[in-house]
């Protein structure tokens, strides 16, 4: 479900995992759906270069980083997108070992770390 540029998962406390992934299936073929959801990324990154609902956490600034590079290669560069890439991608080498915080919802809250961390590592490949 898309509210305001953001969507939401009932499995994932964060809007930043939906979001990212809506915006990385789009990329480049439905970029009128993604626009808003790439506009909320920008406006919500924070000035260290992280993303985080509660708090900066690696998860989410990965998947934001992997949607901004989706982005950036299927539309049309724009200075503040590869800015953002390059803040986020910066913060993420700062913290990209453990411990993530669990985010995912189950029974309870919960952290695949092994998923975690490959969308860490994935996301800083887009350096």
């Amino acid at each position: 479900m898309c509210q305001q540029g953001r969507w939401i998962d009932k499995w994932h406390l964060s809007p930043y995992y939906p979001t990212a992934h809506a915006v990385i299936v789009c990329a480049g073929y439905a970029g009128d759906t993604a626009a808003p959801a790439v506009d909320w990324i920008l406006a919500t990154q924070s000035k260290d270069g992280s993303w985080g609902t509660y708090g900066p956490t690696a998860e989410e600034t990965a998947y934001c980083v992997q949607a901004l590079s989706a982005w950036n290669t299927s539309e049309p560069s724009k200075v503040d997108i590869i800015i953002a890439i390059k803040k986020g991608i910066s913060w993420l080498l700062d913290h990209v070992d453990l411990p993530y915080p669990p985010l995912w919802i189950g029974k309870a809250l919960y952290c695949p770390e092994y998923v975690v961390r490959s969308a860490v590592l994935s996301a800083l490949e887009a350096r």
